[in-house]
């Protein structure tokens, strides 16, 4: 429960950030574009800063997980071909590694996905191509001293 509770505070603090963003109230219900923007984005970096799972993240914004889903989605989508969203993002995200209260759990979140996709690319190689590897770098450190 008082994980639970920790999260809640840390979305909310995530979305604080994305509401001075925009001057916007992104928990307001409503389709209209300057509210629906916004509100997908804070959802979106909730869920990709804090890893909290969709559920947690509907009953924050009182909407369903599927909801929830299809706004990460539609901003991952949209930040490939729309440059406003990337801006936005790119700001947002500045700010959000600025927050002192946010960092000390950000951090290693990010470091651990780092770490798990190390993880998953030494599982793909197999033990020759790890051995050729090593000799490479081998190689190239002795070649710089």
């Amino acid at each position: 429960m008082i994980r639970k509770q920790i999260d809640i505070d840390r979305a909310k603090r995530v979305i604080a950030i994305v509401n001075n963003y925009f001057d916007a109230k992104i928990e307001v219900k409503g389709r209209k574009l300057g509210v629906v923007i916004p509100r997908q984005i804070g959802q979106y970096f909730v869920r990709k800063k804090l890893k909290l799972p969709f559920q947690l993240i509907g009953d924050i914004y009182g909407m369903d997980h599927a909801t929830i889903f299809h706004s990460c989605r539609k901003i991952e989508e949209s930040y490939i071909y729309n440059s406003e969203i990337s801006y936005y993002l790119g700001d947002i995200n500045k700010l959000l590694r600025e927050d002192k209260e946010l960092q000390e759990f950000i951090n290693p979140i990010e470091k651990l996905d780092e770490i798990n996709e190390i993880n998953e690319i030494i599982e793909v190689l197999d033990v020759f191509q790890l051995r050729k590897i090593k000799e490479h770098l081998l190689a190239k450190y002795t070649k710089i001293q």
